[in-house]
């Protein structure tokens, strides 16, 4: 059938969302004990500084890959809104606004994280990727609501 290969597609993103979730929780930890490093001497300074650092890119980089996940599902989203059953538009819709949803989340969750960072060619490489990323999601937003206002 047509649409299995995208249920197909869409259960193996949900999975690796599932996955990231853990990732997500392991960053945060990682943060929490790159923070609670000794820092009397110089040389447990700089490495609670560097652990710090390594820690909060890793922040910044788990929900990225969560926005990226999220905009993969548009195109299939899309494709069962315009040529699935005309009865069960709806339920791409709903699963076209939770992939927004999800987006969004993830992207204040970067920009949270990427606040704390000084590298400024990390900054600008992350912040391109979510301009980039961003612009994808208002264009499928648009078509969302477009889609929810002709029902």
């Amino acid at each position: 059938d047509y649409f299995s290969q995208f249920a197909e597609k869409l259960q193996e993103i949900k999975e690796k969302l599932l996955r990231i979730i853990d990732e997500d929780t392991n960053a945060f930890n990682a943060i929490m004990q790159a923070n609670k490093l000794p820092a009397k001497t110089p040389e447990q300074k700089a490495e609670k500084k560097q652990k710090v650092i390594e820690a909060t890119k890793y922040a910044v980089k788990v929900p990225l890959k969560t926005m990226e996940l999220c905009t993969q599902t548009y195109p299939l989203i899309k494709e069962m809104a315009e040529n699935g059953n005309p009865n069960s538009i709806t339920d791409a819709l709903v699963g076209g606004f939770s992939a927004i949803a999800g987006f969004e989340g993830a992207k204040l969750n970067v920009l949270i994280n990427l606040k704390d960072i000084e590298d400024e060619d990390f900054r600008k490489e992350i912040l391109q990727k979510v301009s980039e990323l961003t612009e994808i999601t208002q264009e499928f937003n648009n078509y969302i609501e477009e889609k929810s206002q002709a029902i």
